[in-house]
This record gives structure tokens, sequence and C-alpha cells, in this order.
């Protein structure tokens, strides 16, 4: 009889083992998500900062706002480094034109700091309306078919 008894407390240990098993794995599995969720965060943020950077851009540079309308501007745009660097200096008067062609490059070198294939667009819709859309991709998008992120600002000048 005492033998039984034994063995039976074996049993108890191992089945406590396996839920204590089971239940690291769970909190395995939380810590993954959520350091997925704190990446797709701060990659929406650092969007949203871009952002609103180049609509202050556009709001001191009102002259040529058709000039920043743009098709796509991203990590695909073929400026050269000398084009971003051409109205740097504080001594030269830069032209509207050169401000806002400075100003689209230096989205596009902010835009490289999203994950890789981050574009945006910036849209001019009737009575001063314009829209800026950023997309890039996300690896933690929980809808498989949907990799893209996208941030979507309506504003007017």
């Amino acid at each position: 009889m005492l033998n039984r008894r034994l063995g039976f407390t074996l049993i108890e240990v191992l089945i406590a083992l396996l839920i204590m098993a089971i239940g690291f794995l769970g909190l395995a599995n939380i810590q993954i998500i959520s350091l997925k969720n704190s990446q797709s965060a701060y990659n929406r943020s650092q969007a949203t900062l871009i952002a609103y950077d180049v609509i202050d851009r556009m709001r001191l540079n009102s002259t040529v706002t058709p000039f920043y309308l743009t098709t796509r501007v991203g990590t695909q745009l073929t400026t050269t480094q000398a084009h971003c660097t051409q109205c740097t200096d504080l001594n030269n008067a830069c032209t509207p034109t050169q401000i806002a062609t400075l100003d689209l490059c230096e989205w596009q070198l902010q835009l490289s700091k999203l994950p890789v294939g981050a574009t945006g667009t910036i849209h001019k819709y009737n009575d001063g309306v314009f829209e800026l859309s950023i997309v890039w991709y996300d690896h933690a998008n929980v809808n498989a078919s949907e990799q893209n992120s996208q941030l979507n600002i309506g504003f007017y000048l």
C-alpha cells in the first residue's frame, strides 16, 4: 500500500509541471506579442511625427504648395544627395521652390528610417483640403493578407 501512494504523488508532481510548462509557454507568447505590438506602435508614432513635420513645412512655404503634391515619395524616389543639400546655407537666399525641394528630400530621408518600403503621398482636394498618406510594411499586422499599415491625415492650408 505504501508504494502506491508514492507513485500517486509522482503523478501529481508531473501533472503540476505540465500545467506550469503550459503557463510559461503562454507567458512567452504574450511577451512576443507585446514586443511586436510595441514595435508597431513605435513605427506608427514615427510616421505621425514625419507626417506632421512635412505638413508644418508646407504651411511655412505655402506659396508653392502645388510643388509638394506628389505621386509617391519614399525610398524609391531618385533624388541625389546634392539636391537635398543645395539650399542649406543660411547665407544664401533660397527660392520657395528650392525650399520645397529640400523639404521633400528630407521627407524622403525620414521615410527611409521607417521599415523597408515606406512611401508617402500628398494629394489636394477641393477648397484647400489636402491628404497626406504614409504606407509602410508592418510584420506585426494581425491580418496576414494585409501586411501594410497606413496613416492618413487630412489637413487645410
